[in-house]
């Protein structure tokens, strides 16, 4: 009877587990600065060009090009420029953007604002941003300023912006409700409320880009093979009493993909304040399944082991802060501690390779992603 019910209730923390371990399809494109710091922990020092969201950005670059060419036309007669980023996370995805942006306008002066949470990680912000100009051509002066706000509050004064743009953040909502089935409604109300602080924000005429995570129109899912990876092996540490239903339930994320039909629908709320110029979905490949072709010969071990390493290193680099929070708060507190908590995260991290490299062996993994340029009315 006792071992029933233990195995009943064994099965109830698989559920939990599995459940919950469904958020990882949101969490991978979080813009948290713990990720540069988790990122550095699992390898991925050689820069951020191998991470999904910087394919993501380049898809982005044609639309910020044009954003700052309607901002050199609408103010070709002022001198001064303000370029404003919503989620700046660590400033790596921030620089190619301006690169492409600035040579397309004649603004002498720059105002370029960095918004991101109070828990941001500033300090790798600041040294990113400030490295890349010190390094710059004098032509333009450019004028840096940081701000450690949510963008669902006011970040700058009214109408002061030029261009805007926020990359790979919109996904997270402004506080996740108590119900699943709220999350849309969350979603709809978190992006109109951005829309329209924006609105407030931006000058007449102003561009405003977004590029952020959405679900695919094809039904196709995101990550699919290392979240069902991930998926398992959290399954397989349940089974084995490493990892209790108490941590899975402390772990969620407020995230939510937007289909293109669902950011069509708050675009049509919010369409006195703004022009919808382009709006399109896109699948981003993540890049190291490129350097796993150019590696591959035939039918080579080492280089599957090398991709599973890689897509599950940037699953764990993203993920990690997440994970290691509700296993604080899920396990006992005579049982936690930090070294508990990253031998579990170690443990958690191998056998989602092995389970990868066993079951999606070289799968692409791939992203939807939607990417929009807004004119302010």
């Amino acid at each position: 009877m006792v071992l029933s019910y233990r195995k009943k209730r064994r099965r109830q923390e698989v559920a939990e587990i599995t459940e919950t371990i469904l958020h990882l399809y949101n969490l991978l494109a979080t813009h948290d600065g713990f990720y540069s710091r988790k990122a550095r922990r699992f390898g991925l020092r050689e820069g951020h060009r191998r991470w999904l969201q910087h394919e993501a950005m380049l898809q982005a670059l044609p639309l910020l090009r044009r954003a700052a060419e309607m901002a050199s036309k609408r103010s070709h007669s002022n001198s001064r420029l303000t370029i404003v980023e919503y989620g700046s996370a660590h400033g790596s995805n921030s620089i190619e953007p301006l690169e492409a942006m600035l040579p397309l306008t004649e603004a002498s002066q720059i105002m370029l604002l960095l918004s991101d949470r109070p828990q941001n990680d500033f300090n790798t912000l600041a040294n990113t941003i400030s490295s890349w100009i010190d390094g710059r051509d004098a032509a333009q002066s450019l004028f840096l300023g940081m701000i450690p706000r949510s963008f669902y509050r006011p970040v700058v004064p009214s109408r002061t912006v030029d261009v805007g743009f926020s990359l790979s953040c919109l996904h997270h909502l402004c506080r996740l409700p108590t119900k699943a089935d709220l999350q849309p409604v969350q979603a709809n109300q978190d992006l109109c409320l951005f829309l329209r602080l924006r609105a407030s924000e931006l000058a007449t005429g102003g561009s405003l880009v977004m590029s952020l995570v959405g679900r695919a129109s094809s039904g196709r899912e995101n990550y699919a093979g290392p979240v069902d990876a991930c998926r398992r092996a959290m399954g397989q540490m349940v089974e084995a009493g490493l990892v209790p239903g108490s941590v899975a339930a402390a772990f969620r994320v407020p995230t939510y993909d937007r289909s293109v039909t669902e950011l069509r629908a708050a675009l049509d709320e919010m369409s006195d304040d703004w022009e919808i110029l382009e709006l399109r979905e896109a699948a981003v490949l993540h890049p190291a399944f490129a350097d796993l072709r150019q590696r591959q010969s035939g039918q080579c071990d080492d280089v599957s082991r090398w991709y599973a390493d890689a897509v599950i290193d940037w699953l764990m680099a993203v993920c990690a802060g997440y994970f290691l929070k509700a296993v604080r708060v899920g396990l006992p507190s005579e049982a936690y501690s930090d070294a508990t908590a990253e031998r579990l995260l170690s443990e958690w991290s191998g056998r989602t390779k092995q389970l990868f490299l066993r079951d999606h062996r070289d799968e692409p993994v791939f992203c939807c992603y939607v990417h929009v340029l807004l004119r302010r009315l």
